[in-house]
This record gives C-alpha cells, structure tokens and sequence, in this order.
C-alpha cells in the first residue's frame, strides 16, 4: 500500500508538470468561477499563490491572492481577487513577444438561507481588468494597452451535498 501511494504521488507530481501547472488549479480561486462563493467559508478565507512555465522560447508566470468573509449583520459575503499574468517568447520572425494581464475582481453575495438546509447567493463581480502587448516596431500592434470595467452577475444554490451555479 506505500509503494502505491508513493507511485501515485510521483504521478501526480510528473503530471502537474506536464499538464499546464502555470494556469490556476481549478478552485484555488473559487470566486473566479462563481461569485456566489464570497463569503462561504464563514469565516475569513485567505488563498495566495504563483505559477511558472519556462520551456525554451516560452515564459509563462501568474500571480494571483484572494480574500473573502462573510458579514453576519447584513448576511452577506464579500470578496476581492486579484491575478497577474504574463507571457512572452521569442519568436524568430518578430522577435520577442510579451503580454501581461491583470485582473481586479470584487464580489458581493448576499445569502438567503431556507431552513438551514439550503443556501441561495445571488452576485455580482465588479471586474476592472487591464492587458498589455509588446513587440517589435516591425510588428503593426508594438505597444497597445487595453482597460476595461465590466460587471457580471448569477446566483450559487448550495446544500449540504451540492451546489449548482450559473
């Protein structure tokens, strides 16, 4: 039974490297992907973290930190997430090629809770995002920057056993 839980963790081990470990795991940052979860722990929810990937003319790096909590007077969740990415290779016709994004999200859900039992969270996540390109004058978009401000909104429906969430 070691030998097998140390094979699967060399496994695990090589395949992180292999399967795109630059990118954020899936649910690191859980109000990325719905902010309904603002809030959800309870409690103060902190998660930080980085990723790399340098492969010969290619590098790849993110950097990202959430914080959430929840505010018992006014039953409702708060968060902030904050990531940064940047990518750049070398490209033999253009010469070196870089974009680095960043993205400012806030998240507030308010819960309604039905018996205790279940848990609707409707949200909405103010989003303030900016990316950067940079080439070589011989290339047409050398240096353009783009800055945006969006919203978008759902609801997370939770029980003890599932959530769904649009």
């Amino acid at each position: 039974m070691k030998k097998l839980r140390t094979v699967l963790a060399c496994t695990g081990i090589l395949l992180a490297g292999v399967c795109s470990s630059q990118h954020i795991p899936l649910n690191a940052l859980p109000m990325l992907s719905n902010g309904g979860f603002a809030g959800e722990a309870g409690n103060l929810r902190v998660n930080a973290g980085f990723g790399f990937y340098n492969f010969q003319a290619m590098n790849h790096h993110n950097y990202y930190a959430s914080g959430d909590h929840f505010i018992k007077k006014i039953s409702t969740g708060l968060g902030i997430t904050a990531v940064r990415n940047t990518f750049s290779m070398h490209d033999y016709l253009f010469g070196k090629l870089r974009r680095n994004e960043r993205f400012l999200i806030a998240a507030i859900s308010p819960k309604i809770s039905f018996k205790g039992k279940y848990t609707l969270a409707p949200f909405i996540n103010l989003i303030y995002s900016e990316v950067d390109y940079q080439a070589p004058d011989s290339v047409w978009w050398h240096n353009t920057s783009r800055e945006a401000m969006t919203a978008r909104y759902g609801f997370l429906f939770n029980g003890r056993n599932f959530y769904v969430g649009l």
